[in-house]
């Protein structure tokens, strides 16, 4: 079944005109995929077959589970075979792998100071980002050497860090409880404030992701909707703007077709429950509503994962993961949904 995505203007968008239709989506909705009791909170990829959440990893595309996961509690992210995490609930441990989570090894050198880990960053198999809340020193840690040592870094903010991406090796980006986006272009050792801001409210439910060294999008917070930041005009710019504050958003994920998607929920129970996918195709911002009841009887009387999500770290766990088009999404404790997101 094909459907359009509604252009954030609130007209149909056109498949041949903008390629924004989703093709053989089901239902006009998630489909459950996966429901098992022993899944818990969280997602990571490793490759198009190995998964991995707090509690549990798959070989086989979330077939069967076996084996154990990061760990409960933990941040982590993942760069082909290699991951990284962090202990979000209790900072000050780290782990990594390097071997698409089959095992999880101590950090020789654990995160100085951490406090609270709101967002890890595993950008190649060395560099690893993390932001947070520190009981001493600057807010942001970094790792050279794929999660085995942790230092924090030089200079940097002393405010509630928010979210984290890197864009390459060297350069990256921040966002603070005040919206100030800070820059590195060392790997991240050394954070400097653009003076640039989003436009935020103290609200940590909110996401951002790196479209280039240059371009930064950030979704959610109370303002629930889309921004753009381009460092090079120091310019900030609201590309979508919702009606409701989300109660939540996912991590951004970069799909097979090009496109940059996040998820958004909103508040209302299970009953009432609304699930926006939002799409950036580099230009335009679409939006499609997945709205919920699901109708299966096995599904949990409420989304239990998204209660973490109003507490300081809203992405301790990434919840998004996509495989050739199609996005797997671990909506509540245990159940995983999918929805494809293939282009006509």
């Amino acid at each position: 079944m094909v459907f359009p995505y509604t252009l954030t203007n609130g007209t149909l968008a056109d498949a041949d005109e903008v390629m924004a239709n989703l093709k053989y989506a089901k239902n006009n909705s998630w489909y459950k995929i996966i429901y098992a009791s022993n899944i818990s909170y969280g997602l990571i990829k490793f490759s198009s077959t190995i998964w991995q959440s707090e509690n549990v990893r798959t070989t086989d595309a979330g077939a069967t589970w076996s084996g154990s996961g990061y760990g409960a509690g933990y941040s982590a992210d993942t760069n082909g075979v290699n991951g990284a995490s962090m202990d979000a609930g209790s900072p000050g441990t780290a782990k990594y792998t390097t071997d698409s989570g089959a095992t999880w090894n101590a950090s020789s050198t654990a995160p100085p100071n951490a406090n609270d880990i709101a967002q890890i960053h595993m950008f190649s198999d060395t560099i690893v980002v993390a932001g947070g809340r520190a009981t001493s020193g600057k807010w942001v840690w970094y790792s050279s050497d794929g999660g085995d040592n942790w230092s924090q870094s030089t200079t940097g903010p002393v405010d509630d860090v928010y979210a984290i991406q890197m864009a390459s090796i060297t350069i990256g980006y921040l966002v603070d409880q005040d919206g100030s986006i800070w820059k590195t272009t060392d790997g991240g050792d050394n954070w400097v404030d653009t003076t640039d801001d989003f436009s935020i409210t103290n609200d940590r439910r909110l996401s951002i992701t790196c479209v280039d060294t240059d371009t930064l999008l950030l979704a959610g917070n109370s303002k629930s909707g889309l921004q753009k930041y381009v460092n090079s005009t120091n310019t900030v710019s609201t590309l979508y703007t919702a009606s409701t504050a989300a109660s939540a958003v996912t991590n951004w994920v970069k799909s097979t077709n090009g496109n940059y998607y996040i998820v958004l929920w909103y508040t209302g129970g299970n009953s009432g429950l609304v699930l926006d996918l939002l799409k950036y195709d580099g230009s335009d911002v679409y939006l499609k509503p997945l709205v919920s009841a699901l109708g299966i009887s096995d599904n949990p009387s409420s989304p239990q994962y998204w209660s973490e999500l109003n507490n300081f770290c809203p992405l301790a766990k990434p919840v998004l993961i996509e495989v050739s088009d199609i996005l797997y999404f671990n909506w509540g404790v245990n159940a995983i949904l999918d929805v494809n997101v293939e282009e006509e």
